[in-house]
Formats: structure tokens, C-alpha cells, sequence
């Protein structure tokens, strides 16, 4: 394992400024495409999907190398990362294919169950 990490640290020699915003801009853009495919594939947005699989895959690479290469501390800048590119990612999918965003939902009550005003008392 530590003839594996050398190896590592002889092919990506980077100065630890560089890795850790490498890492951060990488986990971004993982996080970021993660939920990007998530909704896609919940919304039924075939070709989007398709696409964004290979993305996904190509970021999955590229953070893993990143991570062994920074070390632990490097976890503090992909949580970083990977925490912006969830919700920005959720917000630019709701405005490109519409739909439910966050505190829109429907507020009607299901119909099968009581509403409100039996639970009332007076």
C-alpha cells in the first residue's frame, strides 16, 4: 500500500494549495453531476442521463486520485465542495426542466386521508 501512495505522489506532485482546491473544484463537480443524474433518471430525461453517466464516471477518477494524493486534510475541501455542488445542482435542474423546487410542493392533502378540519376541536 505505501509503494501504491508513492506512486501516487510521484505522478501528481502538486503543491498542497493546488490539490486542495483541485479536490474542492472536483468534488464540486462530482456532487454536482451525482445530483444532476439523480434527477434525471427520476424525471425520465433519457439522454441527459445518458450523458451525464460519463461525466459522472470521468469525476469519480479524477476525485479518488485527488483524495489519495492530499491526504485527510482533503476532506475538508471536498465536503466543501461537494456541499455547494448538491445544491446548486438541485436549483439549476429545477430551473432547466421545471418542476417541484424546494418549498413549492403541492399542498393539497392526499385523498385518502382526513384533512385538517376533522382534526379541529373546539
Amino acid at each position: 500500500m505505501d509503494q501504491l501512495f508513492e506512486i501516487y505522489q510521484q505522478l501528481l506532485w502538486l503543491p498542497p494549495m493546488v490539490t486542495y482546491t483541485g479536490s474542492a473544484l472536483a468534488t464540486f463537480l462530482l456532487a454536482f453531476a451525482k445530483t444532476f443524474q439523480t434527477k434525471n433518471i427520476v424525471a425520465g430525461h433519457t439522454k441527459s442521463a445518458y450523458f451525464m453517466s460519463w461525466t459522472v464516471t470521468a469525476l469519480e477518477v479524477t476525485n479518488v486520485t485527488l483524495i489519495v494524493a492530499g491526504g485527510w486534510w482533503a476532506l475538508l475541501s471536498t465536503g466543501f465542495g461537494g456541499s455547494l455542488g448538491v445544491v446548486l445542482s438541485m436549483k439549476l435542474h429545477g430551473r432547466i426542466y421545471g418542476g417541484v423546487r424546494s418549498g413549492q410542493r403541492n399542498k393539497q392533502p392526499d385523498p385518502g386521508s382526513p384533512s385538517e378540519s376533522v382534526h379541529q376541536t373546539s
